[in-house]
C-alpha cells in the first residue's frame, strides 16, 4: 500500500455545529460557515425542522440530539414526542426527566420514545438541579435554551463533573454568541432574562476528534496536513496536539495549517483522558505502536459511550498480540514499533465496532497498516465523519 498522504480540510465539529443550531433555532437569521453530512448533524437538523412544524421529532442513535432537543422542545408549549433506537434510550436518560419535571413539565420516558407535555418554562423550584455524574450533556442542554427567557434563570450543577470540559466549550459558544451569564463557585449559574443574539454569523471549525483519528494514520504510515487548522479552539480534543508532542511525532502547526508526518520511533507516553475521552480508542491503537509502555488513565465513562469502549479496545488489542493492563479510567498498554512482517503473519480477523463510530476510525488505522480485518458495520463512522475511508484510502 503506498504511503498515505492527506492534504486538506476536516469537516465541521459536530458537537460545535449542533450547539450552534440550538441557537440558530431560536435565531434563523444566524448563518452558520463550514458544514458536516455526519448522522448527528443531519438528524440535529431534522429535529429542529420537525419541532418547528409540530412534528415527531427523529433522534436516531444520537444522544446528543435526544437531550439537547428535549430540553430545545420544552421551552415551547404543547406535547412533543422524540423518538430514537432502543440503544439510544438504554444510554443514561433519567436526568433528563429529572430536569424537565422542575422545569414544570409531564414526561413520559419509554425504551424507545420520549413525551413531553410542556406549558413553556414554568420551574418549580428556585434553582434547576442539573446532575453532571454521568455527562455534561444534560448542563449544556439546559444552558443552550435559556435564550429569550421572560424571567432570570437558576441552575445548579451538582455531582462530580463527567467531561467538563464540554460544557465549557458551550459556555464559550454561548458566550461568542452574545449569552451573559453569571457562574459562582463553578456550580450556580445564572442566566439573566431576554438574552439575545449579538452576531449574525458563525465560523464552525473543523471536528478535532476526526483530525485526530487522520493524524493518527500519519503518524504511522505517511504524512497529513489540515488546511484551515485554528490556532485555539474551543474543543477539548484540541488537546490531542501536546499529546502527539509527548510521543515526539512530527508535528509542526504553523498559521492555520498543521502537519503530522510518519515517525520511525513513536515514545510511550500518560495521558489523562478525563476531559477528552473520546481520543481513547484511537490513541489506544497508537500507543500500540509506541516503543514501551504507555498509560491511559482518567476516561472512567467509556462504557456510557455509544459502545463499552474499553471492552471493545482491549478486544482489538487481542486481536494485534497487544498486551495490557486494565487500571482505574483507562489501560497500561505494552507498545512495539511497526514490524511488517509481524502484520503479514496476523490472520485476518474479524471486529465488530458495535454501532461505534470511534471504534472503527481505530480499526481503520490497523487496516491502514495492512492488518486484514473483516470489520463489521464500517458505516458507523457516517455518525462523526462519513469521509474517513475515503480519507484514508481504505475501501468499506
Amino acid at each position: 500500500m503506498k504511503p498515505f498522504y492527506f492534504l486538506g480540510t476536516i469537516p465541521a465539529s459536530k458537537s460545535l455545529r449542533n450547539r450552534a443550531l440550538i441557537a440558530k433555532s431560536f435565531f434563523p437569521e444566524l448563518q452558520l460557515g463550514n458544514s458536516s453530512s455526519c448522522d448527528d448533524v443531519v438528524y440535529m437538523e431534522k429535529a429542529i425542522s420537525a419541532l418547528a412544524k409540530n412534528e415527531a421529532i427523529p433522534c436516531g442513535h444520537a444522544g446528543t440530539v435526544l437531550r439537547f432537543m428535549a430540553i430545545r422542545a420544552s421551552r415551547q408549549p404543547g406535547v412533543h414526542r422524540l423518538e430514537g433506537s432502543e440503544r439510544l434510550f438504554s444510554r443514561p436518560q433519567q436526568p433528563l426527566v429529572s430536569i424537565m419535571n422542575q422545569l414544570g413539565c409531564e414526561v413520559d420516558l419509554q425504551k424507545d420514545h420520549m413525551i413531553i407535555k410542556s406549558q413553556g418554562w414554568k420551574p418549580v423550584v428556585d434553582s434547576v438541579h442539573v446532575p453532571t455524574g454521568q455527562s455534561s450533556q444534560f448542563a449544556s442542554a439546559l444552558l443552550l435554551s435559556c435564550w429569550n427567557l421572560d424571567k432570570p434563570f437558576y441552575m445548579t450543577l451538582n455531582g462530580d463533573f463527567v467531561s467538563e470540559s464540554y460544557f465549557r466549550m458551550t459556555k464559550d459558544l454561548l458566550s461568542l454568541l452574545g449569552l451573559t451569564m453569571e457562574i459562582q463557585d463553578g456550580r450556580d449559574i445564572y442566566v439573566p432574562e431576554g438574552q439575545t443574539l449579538l452576531r449574525d454569523d458563525y465560523f464552525v471549525e473543523m471536528d478535532m476528534s476526526s483530525a485526530f483519528a487522520v493524524a493518527c494514520v500519519a503518524a504511522v504510515s505517511g504524512s497529513a496536513t489540515f488546511l484551515q487548522f485554528p490556532e485555539n479552539s474551543l474543543q477539548p480534543d484540541y488537546g490531542f496536539i501536546d499529546i502527539l508532542k509527548s510521543m515526539k511525532i512530527d508535528i509542526e502547526q504553523t498559521y492555520n495549517q498543521l502537519a503530522v508526518k510518519q515517525t520511525a520511533t513513536i515514545h510511550p507516553t500518560e495521558a489523562d483522558l478525563k476531559q477528552m475521552p473520546d481520543l481513547f480508542p484511537c490513541l489506544a491503537v497508537l500507543c500500540a505502536f509506541a516503543e514501551g509502555t504507555s498509560r491511559l488513565f482518567g476516561a472512567t465513562h467509556l462504557k456510557f459511550k455509544e459502545s463499552d469502549r474499553l471492552e471493545k479496545i482491549k478486544e482489538l488489542l487481542k486481536l494485534i498480540g497487544r498486551e495490557f493492563q486494565e487500571i482505574e479510567g483507562g489501560l497500561e498498554i505494552s507498545g512495539r514499533p511497526f514490524d511488517a512482517k509481524e502484520v503479514a503473519a496476523t490472520p485476518k480477523f474479524t471486529y465488530d465496532p458495535d454501532k461505534d463510530h470511534r471504534l472503527a476510525f481505530s480499526a481503520g488505522i490497523l487496516m491502514r497498516l495492512g492488518y486484514q480485518i473483516d470489520l463489521l458495520t464500517p458505516d458507523v463512522v457516517s455518525k462523526s465523519f462519513p469521509e474517513f475511508w475515503n480519507v484514508i484510502g481504505v475501501p468499506e
